[in-house]
């Protein structure tokens, strides 16, 4: 018994070297992580309260119209603007589940009705990249708040987490999403 759980331990300890030294994982989706700045974001978004998670569709209905405005105005040309997705904080007894879908814009754009404003400050975040299926987003927020933080010796600060949607999965060979996950850490 002491033996299996010493190679278990060895084991856990190896699995955890591997992704907390920034090195691919397939298995949990994980390309790279670091503690690193992040820059300030200034953005449009729309919003959503309630849950979202399985529903695909949604991200798409979210997006659509932040399109339709920005882009005949020269405002959209992914990948180069920034696409981020901003999850509420849903840790307090009674908050909803929340998101809002973003694109980065220049401070001082005028907006249309149904679109808002807001800033993400910059600062000392953990960043995960991760190639994932649309199944396995929780598994990747978990790994990063579970194990890789931790491991780092940082822990969850205040401000917003997010993430960086950097491909189109539609265009992917597997239809996977290459993502960073940013959680800010203090």
């Amino acid at each position: 018994m002491r033996y299996a759980l010493l190679i278990a331990l060895i084991g856990l300890t190896v699995f955890l070297a591997e992704t907390t030294m920034g090195e691919s994982n397939p298995e949990t989706g994980l390309v790279s992580f670091e503690v690193k700045e992040m820059p300030e974001f200034h953005l449009a978004f729309v919003e959503h309260i309630g849950p979202y998670q399985g529903d695909g569709a949604l991200f798409d209905r979210l997006l659509d119209p932040l399109i339709a405005w920005a882009g005949p105005k020269g405002l959209f040309n992914f990948p180069e603007t920034a696409l981020i997705i901003v999850y509420g904080d849903e840790s307090s007894p009674g908050a909803q589940p929340s998101m809002r879908m973003c694109i980065g814009i220049p401070r001082g754009t005028p907006l249309p009705e149904g679109i808002r404003e807001m800033t993400i400050p910059g600062g000392k975040h953990a960043v995960g990249r991760f190639e994932i299926g649309n199944e396995e987003f929780g598994k990747a927020w978990g790994l990063m708040y579970g194990d890789l933080i931790p491991s780092h010796g940082v822990r969850p600060g205040d401000g917003s987490a997010y993430e960086i949607k950097l491909n189109d999965s539609d265009t992917h060979p597997e239809h996977k999403h290459i993502v960073d996950i940013c959680i800010p850490v203090e």
